[in-house]
């Protein structure tokens, strides 16, 4: 059975509710000092939920990817692009788009079937698409391991991976 990865539409809303408490759950469990537990069983909190994974998929700026196997949802991915240098903004970088992912969780009952991987793929070609030659986790993301990512992101919080190169790295020291 194959992976598909696309666009996540406003019918995947319910399976990325699910899949975003899910992620929301494991951050408390690693980090309860920054993030409340969520409660599953409010009707108000998975209804702001439900409103801020709609405002995705219509932001020109952000990407919002599903993954699915045999039929169903398995996993997301959770991106934006970032303009650097077009006011002077950063110091000594030259203007360029950067793809910064801001979340990527895979169902435990589907991890190690490629499902990490397929979503790494599609957000790249997402981000090359619209002209970034950076892809990266965005810095400070406190996501821990194991949501399914196939990048070893917790032992450098600001891997980087060159579009071009599409090269993965535990640091990004690693790049020439």
């Amino acid at each position: 059975m194959s992976i598909v990865v696309r666009a996540a539409h406003a019918e995947d809303v319910s399976a990325l509710t699910e899949l975003y408490l899910d992620l929301f759950t494991v951050q408390y469990q690693g980090r309860p000092d920054i993030f409340r537990e969520p409660r599953r069983d409010d009707p108000n909190e998975s209804a702001e939920l439900e409103r801020y994974l709609l405002s995705l998929l219509s932001a020109s700026d952000s990407a919002l990817l599903v993954a699915q196997y045999e039929g169903r949802i398995v996993g997301f991915v959770q991106a934006a692009l970032r303009k650097i240098g077009d006011s002077g903004s950063v110091p000594f970088r030259r203007p360029c788009i950067e793809c910064w992912v801001q979340h990527l969780a895979v169902r435990p009952d589907a991890r190690r079937k490629g499902v990490g991987r397929a979503l790494d793929e599609g957000i790249a070609a997402w981000a090359r698409e619209r002209g970034a030659t950076l892809l990266g986790l965005q810095p400070g993301s406190l996501t821990p391991l194991p949501i399914g990512s196939t990048w070893n992101w917790d032992i450098a919080p600001e891997v980087s991976i060159f579009i071009g190169k599409y090269r993965r790295a535990a640091s990004a020291a690693e790049f020439p």
